[in-house]
């Protein structure tokens, strides 16, 4: 027995370490967190019109669920993988995405019917299953690299899409900040 097991120190697990995409992906899911929040104060408060997409009741849903999910991603990023807690986060996250993406297909105000963003939505209804699938199949690799390419290429560019689509948005949270 040498004196690191005499000390107890055999069962400590290693180090968690987080990755650098898994620190962009939560910094830029964070930051559309945020710029989401500061949109809503905005509208709830009156200093800002309210989007004509959001006054129908599944805009409105479609945003809150897409909120959460985007509250949830850098929780995800930073907290250590494979526990009970990381498994129950994920799976709220992938639902939250999972009906939000259903529900954006009865909005239609856009174009009147589908359009470039329910792109997103069917990427999202493709590759969240599968990021479950190969989470529960204990497939971490192809788990994490689906999981930040999913979160970089689909959730984070589709939200960023959301604010440029809406030329007034962007302006409007940057007055407050003075940019």
């Amino acid at each position: 027995m040498d004196a690191s097991q005499s000390l107890g120190l055999s069962a400590v697990k290693p180090r968690f370490r987080i990755r650098p995409f898994q620190w962009t992906a939560a910094l830029a899911s964070g930051v559309l967190a945020l710029m989401t929040l500061a949109a809503i104060v905005q509208w709830v408060t009156g200093a800002a019109p309210v989007p004509p997409i959001l006054a129908t009741g599944a805009g409105a849903v479609h945003l809150m669920l897409l909120f959460l999910a985007l509250v949830l991603t850098p929780v995800q990023m930073l907290l250590p993988k494979g526990t009970r807690t990381h498994r129950q986060i994920g799976m709220l996250w992938a639902g939250s995405l999972v009906l939000g993406s259903i529900v954006s297909f009865f909005m239609h105000q856009i174009n009147g019917g589908l359009s470039v963003p329910h792109y997103f939505s069917i990427a999202t209804l493709v590759l969240v299953p599968l990021i479950v699938i190969l989470g529960h199949t204990r497939r971490r690799r192809l788990h994490h690299i689906l999981v930040m390419t999913f979160t970089l290429g689909v959730l984070v560019v589709a939200g960023v899409f959301a604010f440029l689509g809406d030329e007034r948005a962007l302006p409007q949270l940057m007055r407050p900040l003075g940019l």
